[in-house]
Order: structure tokens, then sequence, then C-alpha cells
């Protein structure tokens, strides 16, 4: 059930990104700048990612390659959708938002890491 739950934040939050990183006219963040609104953003991919880690059976296999594969998949997903932003015409690719949204990434995966133990850890006792 968690499983399914972690796959399902995982594409919503893709989605919510890929939706806010390639519209022509993203919606206003609130007023915050945009490199916080990437940060953000891409913790909530990260923190979703690390529920899904947590529920897998790979890292139990091999943590160190599933760990490795994880962020190696946040970390594509990041610069990826900068190379789409190219192929917009109203966006623009830009390496700082590479890095903050690699950060956001590793971010919302310790946190959402730590979380999720302490969560899984309560619902097994």
């Amino acid at each position: 059930m968690l499983r399914q739950l972690a796959q399902v934040a995982t594409a919503g939050s893709a989605a919510l990104i890929l939706f806010a990183t390639l519209t022509p006219d993203p919606p206003d963040p609130g007023g915050m700048p945009a490199l916080v609104a990437h940060l953000l953003l891409f913790a909530s991919i990260g923190a979703s990612a690390a529920l899904w880690y947590a529920t897998s059976a790979a890292p139990r296999r091999s943590p160190q390659r599933a760990l490795v594969g994880v962020m190696l998949a946040l970390w594509l997903f990041g610069g990826l959708t900068e190379v789409a932003q190219g192929a917009t015409s109203t966006r623009d690719p830009s390496l700082s938002d590479v890095a903050f949204d690699v950060a956001g990434a590793v971010a919302g995966f310790l946190v959402g890491g730590a979380a999720w133990r302490a969560v899984l850890a309560r619902v097994a006792r």
C-alpha cells in the first residue's frame, strides 16, 4: 500500500514539476525567488522517492546500488527538465536551476528518508 502511495506521489511530483518548469506562463510562486521554488518543487520528488526507496525490495538486495540509481534518476530528471526548457520558445535552461533542482531533490530525499524511517518504525511496532 505504501509503495503504491510512493509511486503515485512521485509521479504526481514529476507532473507538477514538468508543468511548473515547461509551461509558457508558469504560476506565480507567491513572490518567492524562482530558485527557492525550484528547491521546493524538487524536494517534493526527493521526499516521495525516499518513501519509494524505503518500501522497495531493491535497497535490501543492494542498498548502495539502489541509492546510486535513485540519485542518478533525480539528477537526470532535474537536468532533463532544463534541457526541455531549451526546446521551448518561452523558457531558458540554466545551470543554477539544475543545481537547485538537484539540491532540492537530495535534501527532500534525506529529510523525507529520515521522516519515513521514523513512520515505518512506528508502524512496524
